[in-house]
């Protein structure tokens, strides 16, 4: 690799992860740690896994450099390099199911406190009041989503009866809500905020009624032959749980998104999961989110 490839992924990690956050420096040398290079460029969405990573992987000392592919990679293009022996990829982010499991190693942890699950929906503001009047999954299923073509959350929907279109391209989406092919577009808690701030004057505004929301869970994934890192992000994780620092490396990055949510004054629709393994740690209550 060049020397001038290094420094920009030095600069970038540095960006992305404040030194200060962490008293732990990555002090041994394991080598880059490839993840998939986001579609999108200055995609906001991997910033706080990449910054969890980087933090439980100082908890162990292990002294990765996070880098990112050569090429942008969609999702399922993604999990398949990493399924692969010598796939060019080490790492993912992505939400479980059953099917990803089997295929891949899960750090049975959610990154994103099962926040991924709990979402807001997109509307066009030519239609601010179209969730006003809905409060049930029956009322739910009379409208439209969209949603990507490979993500979960697409197969969720779909399972509890709610009609979806979708389309391969991310930015395109938007655009499904703004021309009336789709109602909505439900974001977890964790993205909508930075799309609003993005799309907002494109006409898309954030409806202030439903929240949808079902089981789910973000987790780091590696491939299963790599039982070193996933030793290593596991344990990490753990030590960094233990001693407090992920919960306030969450708090700082949600803490005001959450509060901006406002849970407490909407309609929140449950769905059902299918999907959802049957090993979630839902029983760890510490691990996730509860409004």
């Amino acid at each position: 690799m060049k020397l001038a490839t290094l420094f920009q992924i030095v600069i970038l990690i540095g960006q992305i992860v404040p030194s200060t956050l962490f008293a732990e420096n990555l002090s041994s040398s394991s080598g880059n740690l490839y993840y998939p290079r986001p579609e999108v460029i200055n995609d906001s969405r991997g910033l706080f896994p990449l910054r969890v990573l980087q933090l439980v992987l100082a908890k162990v000392h292990a002294g990765y450099v996070l880098t990112p592919s050569d090429r942008t990679m969609d999702q399922d293009r993604a999990l398949l390099q990493l399924e692969m022996p010598n796939g060019g990829i080490d790492v993912v982010w992505t939400m479980t199911s059953a099917d990803r499991e089997l295929r891949l190693a899960p750090v049975r942890i959610p990154i994103d406190k099962g926040l991924i699950g709990w979402r807001l929906v997109l509307i066009s503001n030519k239609t601010p009041e179209k969730f006003k009047s809905v409060f049930t999954r029956d009322e739910l299923r009379k409208l439209i989503a969209c949603q990507g073509h490979d993500w979960p959350d697409t197969a969720i929907l779909r399972g509890n009866g709610i009609q979806v279109v979708t389309n391969p391209n991310y930015q395109n989406l938007f655009r499904l809500v703004t021309e009336g092919i789709a109602d909505y577009f439900p974001r977890s808690s964790l993205e909508i905020w930075n799309e609003l701030d993005k799309h907002s004057s494109e006409g898309i505004m954030l409806d202030p009624y439903i929240t949808i929301h079902y089981s789910a869970a973000m987790y780091f994934f590696v491939n299963k032959t790599n039982t070193k890192l996933l030793n290593d992000i596991s344990n990490g994780f753990e030590k960094a749980i233990a001693d407090g620092s992920f919960e306030r490396l969450f708090q700082s990055e949600y803490g005001e998104k959450l509060r901006k949510a406002k849970f407490s004054s909407r309609h929140i629709i449950n769905l059902e999961n299918p999907l959802l393994p049957k090993l979630t740690p839902t029983d760890r209550k510490e691990l996730w989110f509860s409004p």
